[in-house]
């Protein structure tokens, strides 16, 4: 018998054999790869968007909050490492443009009949061109992905309602609110898919004939092309920050002293620039400015001093892009980007109310949790949480003090067993 459950079964299946050809080498080494996104992709975002898929209840919380969070995990982002190569990083996970069934039931199969209605809720949004050199693509399947909190703010962003039509295999948009009647799958509608997905996965498995092997798995040599072009340009940014000189200078504003410390070259938002530490003496002030890639020791420290009190906003707490120092006719000139100057700027602004409301919700989270484990106590005897407090002394006795602590304070004593807020 054919069923929604049989064709998700059969995409997971094609995953394992070759949607492409590294998901093989995925299914053994358990890594995920994450490329650029190519021309083709962006045209698709610019035109359609971005898609994330979640519940409705969750779509409402992510609009109010403004941000999308990332999976958190080596197995849950499996084994995916930053984009510089590094350490493993958690990413969050969408499609470029509307999915079709195959794909939509090859990435979310646990969507399937979880709606009464067969609708699907999503988050749309669409991401200028400076973002989007921030956004990668999973090589395995193509979904697009996006390291760390996602700030959405600046990407326009809505929720919308999907309803997957069966005679094309393409997502719909409906109405919000409107009320839809849920259509049963014809077999010969899912007769048609496994076949098609059946077909897909092996032609594009033997379409590749030639593989090389690279990080441990195989891959096209289209594919290798492109993990290597990556490996260049970090080996080609770091021998640039090998062979660099720096700059730091004493800056006095007012009252305060400011020390600025010229750091790394890096790529922020699809830009090359020299990242600069500001951090105030005896002050809580510790700020990144940014400008345009620059050798800095070329040019006059008196002049240098006085072009960054002239273009660095010492009262915002933000990180800032400035410009680029120029000398020219024996002065310093600020050369600036505009465009990315009002990108970068409404990102940080964007970024910082994400994270004040991620912190608020995390306090929400941990007064709730705090709630939860005062009812358990509250309904525990006082001989059951004394057993319960030895045996966390015995486990972390060394940062225990006489009182256990954890978030709460616990006092017992034979008259009086309470527990109180901190």
């Amino acid at each position: 018998m054919i069923t929604v459950a049989n064709v998700v079964l059969i995409s997971k299946i094609l995953g394992t054999l070759g949607l492409s050809a590294v998901n093989v080498a995925m299914a053994v080494k358990k890594k995920s790869l994450q490329l650029d996104i190519d021309e083709k992709t962006k045209e698709i975002i610019q035109k359609e968007g971005i898609y994330h898929f979640t519940t409705k209840e969750n779509a409402e919380k992510i609009m109010e909050s403004g941000f999308l969070k990332p999976s958190e995990g080596k197995l849950n982002n499996h084994f995916s490492k930053s984009r510089n190569g590094g350490e493993y990083a958690n990413f969050v996970y969408m499609f470029a443009g509307k999915p079709n069934l195959i794909s939509f039931a090859g990435n979310l199969a646990h969507r399937f009949g979880e709606q009464t209605d067969g609708t699907f809720y999503a988050i749309r949004h669409k991401p200028d061109n400076f973002e989007m050199a921030n956004y990668t693509k999973r090589l395995s399947d193509g979904a697009i992905t996006y390291e760390g909190r996602l700030d959405l703010e600046n990407s326009h962003p809505e929720i919308v309602r999907m309803k997957m039509n069966l005679k094309t295999g393409e997502l719909e948009e409906v109405p919000l609110n409107a009320k839809i009647e849920k259509e049963s799958v014809p077999k010969r509608v899912l007769r048609n898919i496994a076949t098609n997905a059946l077909g897909l996965g092996i032609g594009t498995f033997l379409g590749f004939k030639e593989y090389v092997t690279a990080a441990g798995i195989l891959v096209s040599k289209k594919a290798h092309k492109l993990i290597q072009q990556r490996r260049l340009a970090n080996k080609m940014l770091e021998q640039l920050n090998r062979e660099r000189r720096s700059v730091n200078l004493e800056i006095a504003q007012g009252d305060k002293i400011y020390l600025l410390a010229q750091g790394e070259e890096k790529i922020v938002d699809g830009k090359l620039v020299s990242e600069i530490n500001l951090t105030e003496y005896n002050g809580k002030k510790n700020i990144k400015i940014y400008i345009d890639s620059a050798d800095l020791t070329n040019l006059p420290i008196k002049q240098l001093r006085e072009y960054f009190k002239k273009n660095i906003d010492f009262s915002s707490d933000l990180n800032q892009y400035i410009g680029k120092p120029v000398e020219k006719d024996g002065k310093i000139i600020n050369e600036k980007d505009e465009q990315f100057e009002a990108h970068y700027s409404a990102k940080q602004r964007v970024g910082k109310n994400a994270q004040r409301k991620m912190e608020n919700m995390n306090n929400e989270r941990s007064k709730k949790q705090l709630g939860f484990f005062k009812k358990i106590y509250d309904k525990t005897n006082a001989n059951e949480r004394r057993v319960a407090k030895e045996f966390v002394k015995e486990i972390v006795a060394k940062s225990l003090s006489k009182n256990f602590e954890y978030g709460v304070n616990i006092k017992e004593t034979e008259e009086n067993d309470s527990i109180e807020r901190k």
